[in-house]
């Protein structure tokens, strides 16, 4: 009895430490790809933003600088939507 006793001790010892690796290991890999999606997704936000302001005011000029706040808004709310 002691014997099984303290089998099933180790081994549920055993087993959480390997369960607990895993999950640790699952985490930091999670964590780790998390932040470098939200890297690249800032950075394609951002790129975007310049580039539609660009292209606009090259193709519609004054009429898009009149008008640039509502873009900047759009683009602020995505950002605030992401967050």
């Amino acid at each position: 009895s002691e014997i099984e006793q303290r089998l099933t001790w180790e081994t549920e010892t055993t087993f959480r430490g390997l369960v607990e690796e895993s999950g640790s290991f699952l985490v930091h890999t999670l964590a780790a790809r998390h932040r470098r999606f939200d890297e690249i997704f800032r950075e394609i936000l951002s790129s975007s933003e310049r580039s539609l302001a660009l292209l606009f005011h090259h193709s519609f000029g004054h009429l898009y600088s009149q008008h640039a706040p509502v873009f900047s808004g759009l683009f602020s709310r995505l950002r605030d939507y992401y967050q």
